[in-house]
């Protein structure tokens, strides 16, 4: 692969959202300029700033002026006014004879159903993933639990991933209500664009979908550019992201963070971060004191981390906003950050996408991001009592958690020899 040909330049831009800060930061760094590997063109900003306004307002630019092809993979899309927006954009995008694809999972699409039907009459892809109503009889299994948490879009040559999705409460004052704070990373290039595609190819395979065979057929290519790669998880089959941060974690040797919004008892990684706290590491861990799911309502961080405290590990929460964004940094050489919670929907039940780096120009930003969080965050102690009610609500969600996790059971209905999940496009489907 020849790195030297300008078709494989490769710009990493990474937005922070915030609610009322900006904070511009443009570097431009011309990397391994006289060695054999060639030219490696990065520009990184940081944008602390609302994300409808700021962020949206880039992806909006982007749709608006793509070219070939506009995909989008979102876990939650509604009727708001920045979702609305962004409709219209992929309507007209498709009305210039733009290839249009938005996947949403079905149990939190609340579409104008208008715009879905003018974006279908229009020629676009619209699909509803995994439907949950139409296919109630699935509760006892794991198809119903099986959601695709991903956040992903590629626009011709570009590509968003991270946390954020085409939701109200993503948005600002303006576009929405600002009630979470996310991270994401705008990509530009054709070797990660086409990886990026290779990630809804599966899905359309698993969906049967009919895409259009213009944007299949490019061949994957195995890597992405030095010092980046995506990961994912499909369960029940593929579980990639979650040994990359086992690995990572059992092999750090000095400093780990964590942000991450959602916690929850995980065997497999409570017993490595136990492991890397004994063996002196030093683990920063940031969350959010404000959560949206009712299965952490009644439950405070000291009461999640109780069991993990220890003189090696800090434990912050972030007081304002429902700090929604997930990212890990390891020994200050290698990060991830996506749409992959550290919790048992994440680990053993959705799908998800991470992109990770080992460049150090992304981890220094990453970190200078992480570092303000916790400015702004309090560290939480082993203390506290638990009101008789309060623990009984407790131990009704954790039970919900468990018998979720029994029913989606891989040994019910979906299992390996299903093969749902195929690694690349299966062209019997048809157009």
């Amino acid at each position: 692969m020849n790195l030297n040909c300008p078709v494989f330049v490769f710009i990493i831009r990474v937005f922070i959202i915030s609610n009322s800060t900006l904070l511009n930061i443009n570097k431009l760094i011309l990397k391994n300029k006289n060695e054999k590997v060639g030219y490696i063109l990065k520009m990184m900003e940081i944008n602390f700033s609302v994300i409808f306004f700021k962020i949206k307002g880039r992806l909006w630019k982007q749709i608006d002026e793509s070219q070939q092809y506009c995909w989008i993979l979102t876990y939650a899309m509604d009727s708001s006014l920045a979702a609305n927006i962004t409709f219209n954009k992929l309507i007209n995008a498709q009305k210039r004879g733009v290839d249009v694809v938005l996947f949403v999972d079905n149990l939190q699409q609340y579409n104008n159903q208008e715009l879905v039907q003018k974006l279908k009459e229009n020629g676009g892809v619209y699909v509803t993933l995994n439907l949950t109503w139409r296919e109630w009889w699935k509760i006892f299994n794991q198809e119903f639990f099986r959601r695709h948490h991903e956040k992903l879009v590629i626009i011709d040559d570009k590509a968003v991933i991270g946390s954020s999705n085409l939701e109200s409460n993503y948005g600002s004052i303006k576009y929405g209500n600002s009630q979470f704070y996310d991270i994401n990373m705008f990509t530009s290039g054709y070797i990660n664009t086409v990886n990026f595609k290779e990630h809804f190819i599966r899905i359309a395979n698993q969906y049967k979908i009919r895409l259009n065979p213009k944007f299949v057929q490019q061949k994957p290519i195995s890597h992405l550019p030095p010092n980046y790669d995506f990961i994912y998880t499909h369960q029940p089959y593929f579980h990639q992201l979650q040994q990359y941060i086992l690995n990572y974690i059992k092999n750090a040797k000095n400093h780990i963070l964590i942000v991450q919004p959602y916690y929850y008892k995980l065997k497999q990684f409570d017993k490595e971060l136990k492991n890397a706290l004994e063996r002196g590491v030093k683990v920063d861990f940031l969350t959010s004191q404000k959560r949206d799911q009712p299965v952490y309502h009644y439950l405070k961080n000291y009461m999640l981390f109780g069991h993990l405290f220890h003189k090696n590990l800090n434990i912050y929460e972030y007081p304002e906003q429902l700090l929604h964004m997930k990212g890990y940094i390891i020994d200050g050489q290698n990060h991830s950050i996506g749409s992959f919670n550290n919790d048992r929907w994440s680990w053993k039940m959705n799908n998800e996408a991470n992109i990770v780096s080992k460049d150090d120009y992304d981890i220094e930003a990453l970190q200078r991001v992480f570092d303000r969080c916790r400015d702004y965050s309090t560290e939480i102690f082993k203390d506290g009592q638990v009101t008789v009610w309060r623990y009984t609500k407790i131990k009704f969600w954790q039970l919900f958690i468990y018998l979720s996790e029994v029913m989606m059971s891989k040994n019910k209905i979906v299992h390996a020899s299903k093969q749902d999940f195929i690694p690349g496009y299966d062209d019997s489907i048809g157009f």
